[in-house]
């Protein structure tokens, strides 16, 4: 078995479809907040700041590479080059709402 063969089958057992029980989900969502007021609503469909891309990017814990093989340690590296390239990426996808194909494969929190 090659090498490519063996991870791309350990990465599919590790990311497969997990199973979610609807009753849980359900419960979860009678306790959750069933109005959110119009404030807080605003802050969240605000574009991203640069500061919050900063913060998620200094405090992910993910030293793995990316989809496209570049590491987290790439971008808080070179962040004085990229920081407006990676704002504009990161908000093109929140306000089309459409991330890229190659976006997702991976998770990016960028808390509001």
């Amino acid at each position: 078995m090659n090498i490519l063969r063996t991870f791309t089958i350990l990465m599919k057992e590790k990311y497969d479809t997990i199973q979610v029980d609807s009753d849980s989900v359900y419960r979860m969502l009678q306790r959750s907040k069933k109005h959110i007021p119009q404030e807080e609503n605003n802050d969240l469909d605000a574009p991203i700041t640069m500061d919050e891309v900063h913060t998620a990017l200094k405090e992910g814990k993910h030293k793995a590479l990316g989809y496209d093989g570049i590491s987290q340690d790439f971008f808080q590296l070179t962040w004085e080059t990229t920081q407006y390239d990676m704002l504009e990426i990161m908000n093109q996808m929140f306000m089309d709402e459409k991330p890229m194909d190659s976006q997702k494969h991976g998770i990016i929190l960028c808390l509001k």
